[in-house]
């Protein structure tokens, strides 16, 4: 994953992160979604950078915020195939619903994320039912595909 992508998506995952603190559980997604994709001394400096975007959008208008969406989407939408931008969307909604809970502001971040990254509705929709699922038997969907 090049720099410019992984730094956008870090963006994306503050935005998601704004409502409140970032509690310990979306912290450690986050760390571990950086272990994922980037060298074990990279992680600290991401995190820092994570921190540093949190700070700096705290007091962002929802006006603001959108442009924001639109902005880092834009940056995403030029390099990412779209099956990519929807495992974004996965990262982002794991983030999310680390506490098993999604707020309201939670949850129109995330649709305006999907929406900007081009991503259907239905799709989106389905994304957070999958990630939402934690047994095998509430994955009772005909578009996911489970097995034994």
């Amino acid at each position: 994953m090049s720099e410019p992508i992984l730094n956008a998506i870090i963006k994306l995952f503050a935005l998601v992160a704004r409502e409140g603190r970032v509690n310990q559980e979306e912290r450690n997604h986050i760390e571990s979604f950086l272990q994922d994709h980037v060298g074990q001394r990279s992680v600290g400096s991401h995190l820092k950078q994570f921190d540093e975007y949190c700070d700096l959008i705290a007091e962002h208008t929802p006006q603001q915020e959108a442009e924001d969406i639109k902005v880092i989407a834009g940056e995403i939408n030029r390099e990412v195939a779209q099956k990519q931008k929807s495992l974004i969307m996965i990262e982002l909604m794991s983030s999310v619903l680390t506490d098993h809970h999604i707020t309201e502001h939670e949850d129109n971040t995330a649709r305006a994320i999907g929406n900007a990254l081009n991503i259907s509705e239905s799709d989106q929709e389905l994304i957070k039912y999958y990630v939402i699922g934690q047994k095998q038997g509430e994955f009772e969907h005909d578009a996911i595909l489970s097995g034994d």
